[in-house]
């Protein structure tokens, strides 16, 4: 036996033997298979693709010059040279797959991915069932249609299985024993995505629950129905659950928290309700929850272990609520955070702001309050997003200095204050910028290097801000949003300021004290424009460049100084993209002639009111949907076919002009219309039927013309007016249930008419006889509600919900002897007057049950017999004026505890006895009892037998009331007294103290 070699030689030997076997091994790889390639370019000829669509797309590299194995998206075996991967993803593929396809000859292939093509006027092909290597086969929105083939079935080796697809584009359908036959051999299988296919079956839970290796279980938008089946508990190695999109209608069940292995949990938009189990939170493995979009589904945040693995939770849109726990700076590893449109409040935790991974937050549309959180160590945030809150304080320095990769800042309609860092609106990272509807104050600073800037948008809208805008803004090339509107900036504006403003989509300089020069012929200004407004910014005539507008489609030059007449091209801007056009509050003449023929257009909302407009309107286009001509000086008749051409308005106002002739009976085609508004003209005629029994019209308003005759006898249940004006005509009879012309009103026998009434108003006309008290019993709209939110109490209707664009009703009312505009109309606003009539009888007792009654005013009538006692009831009523009647008996003494009355009138009748005494009566002065013989005791001079002195006036009675009548305005731009305000939330914030807004359009 020899000696045995040294180890160096062993070394050398080995070393040898490795290096040989890999260069074979690199040999064998590098080249594939001839018949391997002839296969594929086979397969590559019969396909239909676009070579020059994307310089990118792989099946460009194949040639049968090279060798396949190098192709892209070709793998083969290293041993062998079979090609055991195919990946033509995203190759523009339109069509050539099909049964007789050379694909299905490559046996060895165990991954093919025909993934994001357009196959959309291909069916599925067969032959899969001839790739039986097949591990992982992708078809997802690959376009093919119609039925998947089954043959997938027979693929037992396969692992992942995806055949994804966008129901738009090409549906599919997968029915019970479809799904069933599917799945039944697929026993390995351990991935499963079929999203956007119909699987419209009951029992898709046990179906799938066979598949007991199943890690990743992918059902978006599939039609499935809930509930979620317990079997799926069977599929004790999910990791991952996507459910979204689907109407599940049912609770979020418990047993998904026995999911050990679970991680991610997709449940959004799929039709949850009721509480989420907090368990789910804190489930062990868990680092992604999704339960957003599900409207009622409730919750509130656990308090968190320090172990949490939670890296994102979405819950926007439903309605958790609660404050944010202490423990949330648990969530170290925690990247997005999305709780938008739920119902927390309270202060964010300041150890909220340590989080050192956080990426995106979203708090926006909740109540939280107190003042932002730093996040000094949190430099990895992109977006911060806390729109729509109560936040109060300054911005944080640290969002301009620290915030290194700050993209969004959404600070939008908070009370923050103080000046805006001009290290934010410098920030080289910084893309949005939103900090609208604040009291932000102080001029904005002059800054360099503006065109190297990122900003995309600019919102510093509703503000306080003052002095220049400094020109550097103008210089921000990549802006596509600015809006500065509703300021106190000053200066003037010139159009060669926006020349570098090239990107620019949207400009909002409205409500400034900016004086805009619009003078010149550049047609080359903002080529991508597509909203303008340019309110209140004493422009002087029609901005020529608007002639050549091509993208234009929201123009608003109100409140501005533009006189004489509209020119032709005015209706053609945009390039027939126009739909939003608002030339109100100006001092426009006329049309040029001939005049506009608007019936081509696309105009969704024109607003052409407060002008001096004379001779016919000109009939609105098929698409109009908010129309208003009111206070012009329009004369002639409404054409007799006027309903014909609103058939989509919401809103039709041609109040306050010099119409006359009847109602056409055509508003009746008006099906959509909710607010009409004729008042103010000299209209004649009956009132049409049509208009009192829609059941969608909630504001009516015919007030001041010279209709004559009854109101329609038609009143349907399901009568949906919520304001009705009829004062000052010369109506004579109400009928609610037949045509009696015998001057009074009748009983109603409808259960719901007017159930939604907040305003009635039917003073100054003829009417007379008893209100009946069943008239009143349907009325819901006068008593109180649950509790609103703000923006829900104000009386509104979208009229173009994409825009989110509102009329805000606004009514004139008579009160003190004053007529007075409410030109925001609270929910919480209810008034009653039927004043300056001559009804008679007894004022019904049922008015007592109208508790949330601010206003009732019954006076100048001939209403006889004793004060209801039930008026005691109505504890929110400031004003009752029952004067000038045959009112007899004592005054209730009930009337007394009623804190908030401050107008009160009951003179000019019959009353007896004394005065009742209460700390509210005591403000009143004589003159609201005068004319009443038998009354006696303070105020009156007359005293009582056995009077007892008067009731002293407390310092807080002093206080609260002034003894003059309600306050108007008050926050609100509604007659509501001081009290009454002090006792509901502060609502709408745009609205600023004593002014009162006609339209927010």
């Amino acid at each position: 036996m020899g000696n045995p070699l040294p180890f160096w030689s062993w070394k050398i030997w080995f070393s040898s033997f490795f290096f040989g076997f890999s260069l074979l091994c690199i040999l064998v790889s590098g080249r594939c298979l001839e018949d391997q390639k002839l296969l594929l370019l086979e397969f590559k000829r019969g396909l239909s693709f676009d070579p020059q669509t994307d310089s990118t797309n792989k099946l460009l590299s194949w040639s049968s010059t090279t060798d396949c194995c190098s192709w892209d998206g070709v793998t083969c075996d290293p041993r062998t040279g079979h090609v055991i991967s195919l990946d033509i993803s995203s190759s523009f593929i339109t069509g050539g797959i099909n049964g007789s396809s050379s694909l299905f000859d490559l046996q060895r292939l165990q991954h093919l991915n025909l993934a994001n093509n357009s196959l959309y006027s291909s069916p599925f092909p067969s032959g899969f069932d001839r790739l039986f290597s097949l591990t992982h086969l992708n078809l997802s929105y690959s376009g093919f249609s119609g039925h998947i083939p089954l043959e997938i079935s027979s693929l037992k080796m396969l692992v992942s299985l995806d055949l994804s697809a966008s129901p738009l584009v090409a549906p599919i359908q997968l029915r019970r024993a479809n799904l069933e036959k599917l799945v039944k051999n697929l026993t390995n299988l351990e991935e499963l995505y079929l999203g956007g296919i119909d699987i419209s079956v009951a029992d898709w839970g046990p179906i799938l629950s066979t598949l007991f290796n199943l890690r990743i279980l992918s059902l978006p938008d599939c039609h499935v129905a809930g509930p979620i089946h317990s079997s799926l508990s069977k599929l004790q190695l999910l990791t991952h659950l996507n459910l979204d999109g689907n109407d599940l209608s049912s609770e979020v069940p418990d047993f998904l928290t026995n999911f050990s292995s679970l991680q991610y949990l997709h449940l959004s938009s799929c039709g949850l309700y009721g509480r989420v189990p907090e368990k789910i939170f804190l489930m062990p493995s868990l680092c992604f929850l999704d339960v957003s979009g599900n409207s009622n589904l409730t919750g509130s945040l656990p308090e968190f272990p320090p172990s949490s693995q939670l890296k994102v939770i979405k819950i926007s849109g439903t309605r958790f609520s609660g404050k944010l726990p202490d423990s949330i700076n648990n969530l170290a590893v925690l990247e997005d955070l999305e709780l938008s449109g739920c119902s927390f409040f309270g202060s964010i935790p300041s150890s909220f702001g340590n989080l050192t991974e956080l990426i995106n937050i979203d708090f926006s549309r909740n109540n939280f309050s107190g003042s932002l959180p730093s996040f000094a160590s949190s430099n990895k945030v992109i977006s911060l997003k806390f729109a729509h809150n109560s936040f109060t304080g300054t911005i944080p320095l640290s969002y301009g200095d620290q915030l290194i990769s700050l993209q969004v800042l959404d600070l939008r309609n908070n009370w923050l204050q103080g000046i805006i860092p001009k290290s934010l609106y410098t920030k080289q990272s910084i893309e949005s910028l939103l900090l609208g509807q604040n009291k932000f104050h102080g001029q904005l600073e002059k800054f360099q290097n503006a065109s190297s800037l990122s900003l995309r948008e600019m919102d510093f809208s509703q503000n306080k801000l003052q002095g220049l805008v400094p020109e550097s803004i103008f210089q921000i090339k990549g802006l596509n949003v600015l809006r500065l509107s509703s300021n106190n900036f000053s200066g003037f504006i010139t159009l060669e300021m926006f020349k570098d403003l090239r990107e620019l989509g949207t400009l909002e300089l409205s409500e400034n004290n900016f004086s805009f020069n619009v003078s010149g012929s550049n047609s080359n200004m903002f080529p991508k424009i597509g909203t303008l407004k340019l309110s209140s910014c004493k422009i002087t005539e029609f901005p020529n460049f608007l002639r050549n507008q091509t993208n234009l489609f929201h123009l608003d030059l109100s409140n501005n100084r533009i006189k004489g007449e509209i020119p032709n091209w005015t209706w053609n801007v945009g390039d027939g993209k126009l739909v939003h056009l608002n030339l109100s509050h100006n001092m426009l003449e006329a049309f040029e002639k001939p005049g506009p023929n608007l019936t081509s257009t696309f105009l969704a909302v024109l607003d052409l009111h407060s002008n001096m407009l004379q001779g016919s309107f000109p009939i609105p286009p098929a698409s109009i949907i908010f129309l208003d001509y009111s206070e012009n000086k329009f004369t002639t008749n409404i054409p007799y076919n006027i309903g014909n051409y609103i058939n989509y308005a919401v809103f039709f106002s041609l109040a306050s002009n010099n119409l006359s002739g009847g109602i056409p009976l055509s508003l009746c085609n008006a099906f959509d219309l909710q607010v009409l508004d004729l008042s103010d003209n000299h209209l004649t005629g009956s009132i049409p039927s049509c208009l009192v029994s829609s059941n969608i019209l909630k504001v009516l308003k015919l007030r001041n013309n010279e209709f004559l005759g009854t109101v329609p006898q038609v009143i349907g249940n399901e009568c949906s007016l919520r304001t009705l004006d009829l004062s000052q005509n010369h109506l004579a009879v109400l009928v609610l249930q037949s045509n009696n012309y015998d001057g009074s009103i009748k009983d109603t026998q409808t259960a719901n008419a007017f159930a939604l009434l907040q305003i009635i108003d039917i003073s100054s006309n003829n009417f007379s006889g008893n209100l009946p008290a069943r008239w009143f019993q349907s009325w819901r709209g006068m008593k109180k509600r649950t509790k609103e939110s703000q923006e829900s109490q104000i009386l509104k209707f979208v009229y173009l919900e994409l825009s989110n664009l509102y009329y805000q009703d606004s009514v004139t009312l008579m009160n003190k002897g004053l007529s007075m505009e409410l030109a925001k109309i609270l929910t919480i606003f209810t008034s009653i007057d039927v004043s300056n009539n001559q009804f008679e009888g007894e004022i019904p007792e049922m008015l007592g049950d109208f508790d949330a009654l601010l206003v009732l005013n019954m006076s100048n009538n001939n209403f006889k017999g004793q004060i209801p006692a039930t008026l005691g009831n109505l504890k929110e009523l400031g004003s009752l004026d029952l004067s000038h009647n045959q009112l007899s008996g004592k005054i209730p003494e009930k009337l007394a505890t009623l804190n908030f009355l401050s107008v009160l009138k009951l003179s000019q009748n019959l009353l007896v006895g004394e005065i009742p005494r209460g700390p509210q009566f005591a403000t009143f002065t004589a003159a609201s009892f005068e004319g009443n013989a038998g009354l006696c005791g303070f105020p009156l001079p007359k005293a009582c037998q056995n009077a007892l002195p008067p009731v002293e006036q407390t310092t807080k009675d002093k206080e609260g009331s002034d003894g003059t009548g309600m306050v108007i305005g008050i926050t609100l731009g509604v007659v509501v007294s001081n009290e009454i305000i002090k006792k509901r939330r502060k609502v709408h914030r745009s609205i600023s103290s004593g002014h009162a807004l006609r339209r927010n359009l």
